[in-house]
């Protein structure tokens, strides 16, 4: 006993005496290199450089200044808004504390060392006066965990708090993410929150949104260096403009957007999708919208998007014929697959469904500016279903819509269903049906010209 008693002994002086400073140099030279490792990832975005400088070691911790340098300049395919963006360059004094390990986090686990900083007034003077009005001790808190088989682990956080100027109120729930990547940096996660925020002024409007919740992966595609595969999900709880100063006030509630980026053995899949549970404006109400959107392309044609800039008409014309011809070879889905209206009593409700099969043209055809349209009415098929209530459009006080639409009733085109008016319009290899019946489009606009 008296042995392992002792051998316990010493295990735990090294591990608390020796182990530390040779975990520190470990994490500090992982952390240079994670940093280098993102500013090469933002190269083709502009110039991150973030560099810890002046280490002051410890035998259990060390301090660092920080420098950052960001600059959009010399991007000029980005978009104009990031382009008037200034540069931005600053340095922290001991900004950067780095606990040497063997450490574990609440939120990240085992490493080679922990890395924390805080944003406050001894930082960056100017928040002086902000944390005095808020009375929050620090504006931004970042813990990384540099992890034993050279991955991170980041948790971040921005505290709640009030700030009052003049008549306005800001009111800001807080902010949390999370955030991990491998050594390699091949593959990242991230989720976070923002509890909430509010701005009002005084006797006027006031804009108010509650929780913001995110998440996402990815991880670099084998075949395309610069793409990234995996997706992520955006979560609004609600957005609302009230007051006396807005024409009408507006409300949306359970706002949901999803994409991503998935590869199989020859293609990509690209998918988004969007969803509204509600949105009110004065008497207005959209209710329960949903749309999503797929294509399906080839390794060519996607290597030719992901090299694409923001503007695409910043293209060499030859760069942009080609990538117009490899997206007309491609296959596209669209869908609405539910859209509410509602306007007091009276409501209508709509469905859509459109599918582009370009990976379906014979290869012997040339695709551009002089192609033979004709050639590509096999290939597109859609579908609109819809229903009405019979006195909607003359409730909005449309005249021209409500006009139009008495004259479809006349002719049969719209069929009634007790209050409502319903219409199913299908379009397939060419075809176009009306309620199942053939139907010539020429003969819809002879109706509708004398009106």
């Amino acid at each position: 006993m008296k042995r392992i008693a002792l051998v316990v002994v010493v295990l735990a002086l090294v591990v608390a005496v020796a182990l530390p400073p040779l975990f520190g140099a470990r994490a500090r030279a992982i952390t240079d290199a994670d940093l280098a490792a993102i500013g090469d990832a933002f190269a083709p975005y502009g110039t991150l450089d973030v560099s810890l400088e002046d280490w002051d070691v410890g035998w259990y911790s060390s301090t660092a200044t920080a420098s950052i340098h960001l600059d959009f300049a010399g991007r000029p395919d980005l978009p104009a808004a990031l382009l008037d963006v200034p540069p931005f360059n600053r340095t922290f004094p001991q900004l950067v504390t780095l606990h040497h390990g063997p450490i574990i986090l609440p939120q990240a686990g085992l490493g080679w060392g922990g890395v924390e900083l805080a944003i406050d007034a001894s930082v960056v003077p100017e928040l002086e006066g902000f944390q005095d009005a808020t009375g929050v001790e620090y504006l931004l808190r970042l813990d990384i965990l540099v992890g034993f088989l050279g991955g991170a682990s980041l948790a971040m956080d921005v505290p709640a708090f009030v700030y009052e100027w003049q008549d306005t109120r800001f009111d800001f729930q807080g902010f949390e993410v999370n955030a991990s990547a491998d050594a390699r940096g091949q593959h990242v996660g991230i989720d976070g929150e923002i509890g909430g925020f509010s701005v009002s002024e005084q006797g006027s409007q006031s804009v108010t949104v509650n929780r913001i919740d995110w998440s996402g992966t990815a991880r670099k595609d084998l075949r395309i260096l610069q793409l990234w595969l995996g997706g992520g999900r955006l979560d609004i709880d609600r957005i609302a403009v009230t007051g006396d100063g807005i024409p009408a006030n507006f409300d949306v509630s359970d706002i949901v957007v999803e994409g991503g980026i998935e590869a199989d053995e020859d293609s990509y899949v690209v998918t988004g999708s969007f969803g509204v549970g509600e949105v009110g404006i004065a008497d207005l109400r959209l209710n329960d919208f949903a749309a999503g959107l797929a294509m399906r392309c080839g390794p060519e044609t996607m290597a030719l998007i992901s090299d694409s800039p923001y503007d695409v008409g910043a293209l060499d014309p030859e760069v942009q014929a080609a990538l117009a011809e490899a997206l007309l070879r491609e296959r596209f889905q669209f869908e609405i697959d539910r859209f509410g209206f509602r306007y007091g009593a009276r409501s209508a409700s709509a469905t859509l469904a459109f599918e582009y099969r370009g990976d379906e043209l014979p290869d012997g055809v040339e695709v551009g500016g002089t192609m033979d349209l004709a050639l590509l009415e096999p290939l597109v098929s859609a579908r609109v279903g819809m229903a009405f209530h019979k006195e909607l459009m003359g409730g909005l006080g449309v005249d021209q819509l409500d006009g139009w639409v008495r004259i479809l009733a006349q002719e049969g085109i719209l069929r009634e269903s007790g209050d409502d008016y319903t219409l199913d319009v299908e379009l397939d290899s060419g075809t176009l049906t009306v309620n199942g019946e053939p139907f010539e489009p020429w003969a819809l606009l002879g109706l509708l010209s004398g009106l």
